[in-house]
């Protein structure tokens, strides 16, 4: 029997960020991925019919400055339907190239029309429990 919670492995890597913002590039805040054996950007955006959001998601030398570096196959077109969008994409770590320096994820989001959408970055921790301190409240049942 599987009784592992989620909060016990996943933990928020970078806040939820609230935007609302025509077509000028967001950026989430930069994430060591060093603690981490997956990271997973979620994309939470209100309706809007034929309108999209485009995802960069990138390796970075750096926590502030420094040296992007795409992911392959990582960099994508959110499509928003006519009800609220949901989007979630994973990967490993691993796949960082992490032997020449680009221990951190950038994550970049432009709207193609004034929104409402918010990101957020979770690790799933190498070594648990994760930490629940970044959570406004964790409820345990």
């Amino acid at each position: 029997m599987y009784t592992e919670k989620s909060v016990e492995r996943w933990e928020l890597a970078a806040g939820v960020t609230v935007l609302d913002h025509s077509t000028v590039q967001d950026l989430a805040a930069r994430v060591d991925v060093g603690g981490y054996v997956r990271i997973r950007v979620i994309v939470i955006s209100e309706s809007g019919s034929g309108n999209t959001i485009d995802l960069d998601i990138e390796q970075a030398d750096a926590l502030t400055g420094g040296t992007l570096k795409t992911l392959s196959s990582n960099d994508f077109d959110v499509a928003i339907g006519d009800t609220d969008g949901l989007v979630i994409t994973e990967f490993r770590t691993e796949n960082f190239d992490t032997n020449n320096g680009f221990n951190f994820l950038n994550v970049e989001a432009t709207p193609s029309a004034a929104r409402m959408f918010g990101l957020i970055v979770e690790g799933l921790v190498k070594q648990g429990p994760a930490s629940v301190a970044v959570w406004s409240q964790a409820i345990p049942t």
